[in-house]
């Protein structure tokens, strides 16, 4: 994560975006050259083309020499296969041109794209920001009703605790006085023996 200010990188894309989009205009301008010389380009091979048909015509009705149709149609199919191999070129330059302008049209939408998405995160660190107080407020409430005594809460007593120690004593004598008890209640419930004598004589 960036550590500059919102404010700081809004003004920072915004800038770079709009140096880009001169970029891409560039681009685009440079596209429709390229385009437009290959256009020319094969459009002059055409018509050249055209001019070679009508070479045989011009040289057999007498305008021009014969000798020199051979000539003549060796330099224009020259100049047809030049302006081919410009034409070709042409459109290589323009595919890449179209590709230049295709990547600063994504980097332009990119910035674009960073651009709102820092300006939406604005809004909603203000949006926070003016909510803070009440949300403060509330937090302050909230503990205060939580400090209140409630009226049905057990009063606190100021039992002191005991160490285990302690209640392990405590169990100990406690088991042995329900021992002793047992003990007791087991000899009291047993039969008394009769006395062993003799019968008075009748």
């Amino acid at each position: 994560m960036s550590t500059l200010p919102r404010d700081v990188r809004i003004s920072t894309i915004h800038e770079i975006g709009v140096k880009v989009d001169d970029y891409l205009d560039v681009a685009k301008s440079e596209t429709l050259k390229r385009e437009g010389a290959q256009a020319a380009y094969l459009n002059t091979a055409k018509n050249l083309a055209a001019v070679m048909a009508t070479l045989d015509r011009e040289f057999t009705n007498g305008s021009e020499s014969a000798e020199h149709l051979p000539y003549a149609k060796l330099w224009v199919k020259k100049c047809i296969l030049v302006c081919e191999d410009l034409a070709n070129q042409a459109g290589n330059l323009a595919a890449a041109a179209k590709g230049a302008e295709k990547q600063t049209s994504n980097i332009v939408e990119m910035l674009k794209q960073l651009h709102d998405l820092e300006v939406v995160k604005k809004r909603r660190e203000t949006e926070i920001l003016a909510a803070l107080p009440l949300i403060a407020e509330s937090a302050k409430e909230a503990s205060k009703v939580e400090e209140a005594p409630s009226p049905v809460a057990p009063k606190k007593t100021n039992i002191p605790r005991r160490t285990i120690k302690e209640i392990r004593l405590a169990e100990a004598a406690e088991a042995e006085r329900l021992a002793a008890i047992e003990t007791a209640a087991k000899a009291a419930s047993k039969p008394a023996k009769k006395a062993k004598g003799r019968r008075p004589k009748s």
